[in-house]
């Protein structure tokens, strides 16, 4: 079992879910305020995009329709997760612990000690320490390969089909997804192979969404240890933000796209 103060879930110091209200603050603007959670992510709402609050977060720049659904996407689930955190953080604070009485059952039988065990409760202490920040990287990892799907849909939806009819989701999705991104592009996106997206993507949270979907909760515990969900959430906004900017039309290296040749 892994020790979960090994765990970096974000920065310590942004472990109070709300910040401090000043007094006379309207219940409206209370909520605008930034909200941190144990994962370090910071609520952004409804008007999160005309805010400079929020750097790990991707911002479309040039507004087309892929990117700025993937925006919308990545925005409200980072909300949902700092739900997520501070109501996991506020119920495991309020709910009583039974493990200290069900120290004091004991029994000489083994199986009949651990269903008395059972019956008073897992240890609350423990509430949502490996299911939730497991479950917003699932989540982050879900959204992301929409992403890449909606942006090859949009700028080569022939290619996409084609792709489809030839690969099934599986284990390789993600690289085969890769693939078709740099044939409809044109383009290496080495960032895709870059040190940090290989590792957080491809390693850890790749890894972990296969082994918390097969109930592998050893390898999930392993996999979270040192992962900041905040960070997650920023490797994936760097690689959409990389994307854009290679696939716009009005940049010269879009022109060498077989979507390009296909519109003149």
């Amino acid at each position: 079992m892994i020790h979960w103060s090994t765990l970096s879930l974000g920065d310590p110091q942004a472990l109070d879910p709300v910040v401090p209200i000043e007094k006379g603050v309207s219940v409206n603007e209370e909520r605008k305020l930034v909200y941190l959670s144990q994962s370090g992510l910071e609520w952004v709402g409804r008007e999160g995009v005309l805010r400079d609050n929020h750097p790990y977060l991707f911002v479309s720049q040039r507004g087309q329709a892929p990117f700025i659904s993937t925006m919308q996407k990545l925005h409200e689930l980072n909300d949902f997760c700092v739900v997520l955190f501070d109501g996991i953080r506020k119920q495991r604070d309020e709910i009583p612990s039974f493990q200290d009485e069900a120290a004091l059952v004991q029994s000489e039988d083994e199986e009949d000690d651990l269903f008395h065990k059972f019956v008073y409760g897992y240890n609350a202490d423990q509430l949502g320490l490996l299911f939730c920040p497991a479950s917003s990287l699932v989540m982050l990892y879900a959204t992301y390969i929409q992403a890449l799907i909606t942006i090859a849909d949009y700028y080569g939806a022939a290619e996409l089909q084609s792709f489809r009819k030839n690969n099934s989701s599986g284990a390789n999705e993600y690289r085969n997804l890769v693939q078709l991104l740099r044939r409809i592009s044109n383009q290496p996106l080495e960032i895709f192979d870059s040190r940090r997206v290989s590792i957080m993507i491809d390693d850890r949270i790749k890894k972990l969404r296969n082994a918390f979907m097969h109930g592998r909760w050893d390898v999930v515990e392993k996999k979270l240890v040192g992962v900041n969900v905040r960070s997650c959430f920023e490797v994936v906004s760097s690689v959409i933000q990389h994307l854009e900017e290679v696939f716009d039309e009005d940049l010269e290296p879009w022109k060498s796209s077989s979507r390009y040749k296909t519109i003149l």
